[in-house]
């Protein structure tokens, strides 16, 4: 059983739970081609899942029937007494085509699948979003070990523009306003369609960045994140979401003695 998971991509204890049975009845609500997440081709992610119990665990690449494609890839088990931490870091294959794919995780007689994505031959049209940090907890129990771990990957984005906020301290001389100190603060704002855990896992970058570097790429220009928060609407379990940062390299500040 899953005990918890911080991933780009969610994990189910079956299949059903992934296509997303609601009630009863099928819906894509979670299988929504629209609003994957984007790899690029060949790429296979970093993920590591917590679980009750585990021995061996291994990685299998599924096609968009979930039929399996190529080998299974080995996974670190980590015995942690009371979880066991699954871990998997990100490496290239080779020899497969652009598509939907998706991970299926074999742990002895469980199986967990993974949220579908895409591969694309291409992605520089794409919100490219890349995280490193220091380890993490998930319900104050279960560590999330980010040694060596890169969370990397695109989404389908618009890009909103900037909202600036301005903060200043004024005084007169002779009359006239005299700005004391005064900041200017971008905040970039892009609008993204998404699945319920992709905005769990983008409003956990304010997280991630406390303590390590999130770096963000639209157009050729790339930003370190600051001050990241997302804005959300949900519509069923997909989400509607307005994701804000600041990158600190533009703020413009002034200090002066009058």
């Amino acid at each position: 059983m899953i005990k918890a998971q911080h991933n780009i991509l969610g994990f189910y204890d079956n299949i059903l739970a992934r296509i997303g049975v609601d009630n009863g009845s099928y819906s894509d609500s979670i299988d929504n081609k629209d609003v994957l997440v984007k790899l690029a081709t060949n790429t296979m992610p970093a993920i590591q899942l917590l679980v009750d119990d585990a021995t061996t665990a291994t990685i299998q690449l599924l096609d968009e029937d979930d039929a399996d494609v190529g080998s299974a890839l080995s996974m670190i088990v980590t015995d942690l007494t009371s979880y066991k931490r699954l871990n998997y870091l990100s490496t290239s294959l080779s020899g497969n085509s652009c598509g939907i794919y998706s991970l299926k995780i074999i742990n002895g007689l469980n199986t967990y699948y993974s949220d579908q994505f895409m591969w694309e031959d291409s992605v520089s049209e794409y919100l490219k979003i890349s995280a490193v940090s220091s380890d993490v907890k998930l319900g104050g129990t279960y560590v999330v070990d980010l040694t060596n771990f890169t969370y990397e990957f695109y989404l389908s984005a618009d890009y909103i523009g900037i909202e600036h906020e301005m903060a200043s301290e004024d005084s007169e001389k002779l009359s006239v306003p005299n700005v004391l100190y005064a900041d200017f603060k971008p905040t970039r704002q892009f609008g993204i369609l998404c699945t319920e855990n992709t905005y769990r896992f983008l409003s956990g970058l304010r997280i991630l960045e406390s303590n390590g570097t999130v770096t963000i790429e639209y157009g050729y220009i790339s930003y370190t994140a600051n001050d990241i928060l997302v804005d959300a609407e949900s519509n069923g379990t997909t989400m509607s979401i307005t994701l804000k940062f600041i990158d600190k390299s533009e703020i413009l500040s002034v200090s002066n003695n009058i």
